[in-house]
């Protein structure tokens, strides 16, 4: 399946986008000079509405342009003229902020007194979590001035480079030998042989095939990353924040007290992945477990069954549908319409991804589908992100975003409903230990392996204050933290090493790794819910998700009963995976094999 965009633009050189920059432009000119004469200190809370309902139909069409850019050089990274429009409608994003910061600068500026009469005022209701947390930046926004040279100098900045990475990974393929035959393999048909191929010899030539690609280009993924990191650095000094730390958690409205608390969580458990790691070595009679073990089967069912993206459709459909009608005829839609890109295609860039998009409008999803079950998983995941901001869309655009911190509960939640359903419809042990084993595994990169990400990111930012971090230290710290996760249960090797280079989060973000452990530790609680209460948890959900960024992480997950700060409620969602893992167990407590996989 591929996009429909039809309903933004009908191609990229379609007359409307350019009508449409001139538009928006024209409206951020008209609002700020109606407003010139008038300090934001000396307005009114219907003044105050009257820009920001103004300002969010600006929003609006600026969405509509970014999203549909992005998305078409996502489709093809090595497309020109695809490149051509990103670069083009970034460089109109600058100059439409430049027109319109002046509104959150003064915001800014306002006295807590000023600002707390206007919040309080019933017509800006609306919009009062929105201002409170732009307030929260007052004493880190600089002035106006040197506020419109940062913005300036955004679209050649570290963007730039993110979109260099970008075009540099879609184009990696390395040469394998797979049944006598040479072949020509992208960076997703790799990974597809890594995680899931039955013979183990290939997986290790697979494995040295991308390795060997990864180390030709590795001096360039190390200088973006630095880049990142510095300009990270560069712009903590001049705006005061103590860490990059400390930004990302005012972005994500998380103290770092809960995050502590959640790390600690999350050390003190590494023995349920070695536990299972060794049970698998047992299984599978491999003595030493490698990388290119983590993922793979334990058993080699004969006919190894694809799925087809029509049979992952109707799969992950009935599920949504025995949770709730109407969640699955909203997901429907995804598919109907065609709001998902599934097809593997040269250029496209690797992973998933939903696009959250804007409340009037619809997200899209992206994927690179290979009829493998973790693909379906995958699938799953974005599907509920979408749903997310489909039951988000009663909020307005100021309040429709849900906070960082808990973007992945949705998406973590209905993977976890697909991921059961499958595994209690299946008779046969072997698939089911298979698939169960696929799940635990998928838990584990979900909760303990992107928290080694933080770990060795909340390093290379602490390291990087002294200087430029060398690709032997990039290495050395990468393989560290994930050998604290393995323990003596799997042996990384010295390749593995280099596999930062091609995790995308570490070039795009600040620290949203661990938000993946936040949603699935948060789903896993949600689930456990859900399976006691039933019925009535589902209302409650969809109240949660319905909330959209309109309330702080904190106050909406309280409502639930959860305290993000206490260490049992993280703990609690670790009992349950233990528990999977010791369930695992037993189901396999007088099985022993000795083929290698």
């Amino acid at each position: 399946m591929e996009w429909d965009l039809s309903d933004h633009y009908h191609a990229i050189d379609d007359p409307n986008i350019k009508r449409d920059r001139e538009k928006s432009l024209k409206l951020a000119t008209k609002l700020k000079s109606d407003y010139k004469d008038t300090p934001v200190a000396k307005l009114n809370a219907d003044q105050v509405r009257d820009i920001l309902e103004r300002l969010a139909e600006i929003d609006e069409i600026e969405t509509k342009l970014m999203v549909y850019s992005s998305l078409i050089f996502k489709k093809n990274t090595q497309s020109e003229e695809a490149s051509k429009l990103l670069s083009l409608n970034r460089q109109y994003s600058t100059k439409l902020t430049e027109l319109t910061m002046w509104f959150s600068l003064q915001w800014k500026a306002l006295t807590d007194e000023a600002s707390s009469n206007l919040i309080q005022h019933p017509s800006l209701s609306p919009y009062a979590n929105y201002l409170h947390n732009l307030r929260k930046y007052s004493k880190y926004t600089l002035g106006e001035a040197e506020e419109q040279v940062i913005n300036k100098l955004s679209p050649v900045g570290y963007p730039t480079l993110s979109k260099i990475y970008e075009e540099v990974t879609s184009r990696i393929q390395a040469k394998i030998k797979i049944d006598g035959k040479t072949k020509l393999l992208s960076i997703e048909e790799l990974r597809n042989i890594l995680s899931h191929h039955p013979d183990r010899q290939l997986r290790k030539r697979a494995f040295n095939a991308l390795s060997k690609e990864i180390k030709s280009q590795i001096r360039l993924f190390s200088s973006i990353l630095n880049s990142k990191l510095l300009s990270s650095k560069i712009h903590n000094e001049l705006r005061g924040f103590d860490s990059t730390l400390q930004k990302a958690l005012l972005n994500y409205e998380i103290d770092a007290k809960a995050l502590d608390v959640l790390r600690t969580v999350v050390s003190e458990n590494y023995d349920i992945v070695q536990d299972f790691y060794k049970m698998k070595s047992q299984l599978t009679g491999i003595k030493k477990l490698t990388e290119v073990d983590r993922y793979s089967a334990i058993y080699q069912v004969k006919s190894r069954k694809k799925i087809t993206f029509q049979k992952a459709k109707e799969i992950i459909l009935s599920c949504l549908d025995e949770f709730d009608p109407e969640i699955s005829k909203a997901a429907n839609q995804f598919f109907e319409k065609k709001y998902i890109d599934s097809t593997l295609n040269p250029g496209k860039s690797p992973g998933a991804f939903c696009m959250l998009n804007r409340p009037s409008s619809h997200p899209f999803i992206f994927v690179n589908y290979k009829n493998e079950l973790s693909d379906v998983a995958t699938l799953a995941h974005e599907i509920g992100h979408g749903i997310h901001a489909h039951l988000s869309k009663v909020q307005n655009v100021y309040n429709f975003y849900p906070s960082t911190a808990i973007a992945e509960i949705a998406s973590t939640f209905c993977e976890r409903l697909v991921l059961e359903k499958l595994i209690q419809e299946i008779d046969d042990k072997k698939v089911k230990t298979n698939i169960w084993a696929e799940s635990i595994s998928s838990s584990f990169a979900t909760i303990f392996r992107q928290m080694t990400f933080f770990e060795f990111e909340k390093e290379l930012n602490d390291l990087s204050q002294n200087g430029e971090i060398t690709v032997e230290q990039f290495n050395s710290l990468y393989n560290k933290h994930s050998e604290k996760m393995f323990g003596n249960s799997l042996s990384l090797s010295k390749n593995h090493s280099m596999a930062w280079a091609l995790i995308a989060h570490f070039f795009k973000y600040d620290y949203y790794v661990f938000t993946y452990s936040f949603g699935e530790l948060l789903s896993l609680s949600l689930f456990n819910k859900y399976k006691s209460e039933g019925s009535a948890f589902v209302k409650k959900y969809k109240n949660l998700l319905s909330s959209g960024g309109s309330k702080p992480p904190i106050k909406l997950l309280s409502e639930l009963g959860f305290d993000i700060s206490s260490k049992s409620f993280w703990q609690e969602g670790m009992d349950l995976l233990r528990k999977q893992v010791e369930d695992f167990k037993k189901l396999n407590q007088n099985t022993k094999q000795t083929h290698n996989i």
